[in-house]
């Protein structure tokens, strides 16, 4: 693992990585149903209950956080979602990217905080947001490859 602080721009960078042995996508079929999750800080969202609320609740300072990861050495190219389930409220922003080349599969995570709170009224329609950002978080892919015959 690394870190960069970049103090001017305000931008903190963590990079870690991993490798997988092939015997180890094996075992428990992780290979089949590998997961990709977004730590974007989506869980540190409050989740209050709707029941008679008059407040606001506060999401507190505005933050910004980009979640990539990349998936090397494969041996076919492999898609995200075919609809993007961006979620774009005047509060909360999040999004999902993704790209991919033969040998590569590369998504990004987006969330963004917009305002420092959401009044009582909108409440409602906050969490449904939440939830539509929680299951666009993670996806499962099977990268398991076999070579179709030649025509």
């Amino acid at each position: 693992m690394s870190a960069h602080d970049d103090r001017d721009g305000n931008v903190v960078t963590t990079v870690e990585s991993y490798a997988l042995p092939a015997d180890d996508l094996d075992a428990d079929d992780l290979v089949k149903n590998f997961p990709l999750k977004a730590d974007v800080g989506i869980s540190n969202l409050p989740e209050p209950d709707m029941v008679g609320r008059a407040r606001p609740i506060w999401l507190g300072s505005q933050m910004f956080k980009r979640h990539q990861c990349i998936v090397r050495n494969l041996k076919a190219a492999f898609v995200g979602p075919e609809k993007s389930d961006d979620v774009i409220t005047p509060y909360v922003a999040f999004k999902a990217r993704w790209s991919s080349t033969p040998t590569e599969f590369q998504v990004d995570w987006f969330l963004k905080t917009i305002g420092d709170r959401v009044p009582a009224k909108d409440i409602g329609s906050y969490l449904r947001s939440r939830r539509k950002m929680s299951d666009n978080a993670s996806w499962s892919y099977n990268f398991g490859y076999a070579e179709t015959e030649a025509n």
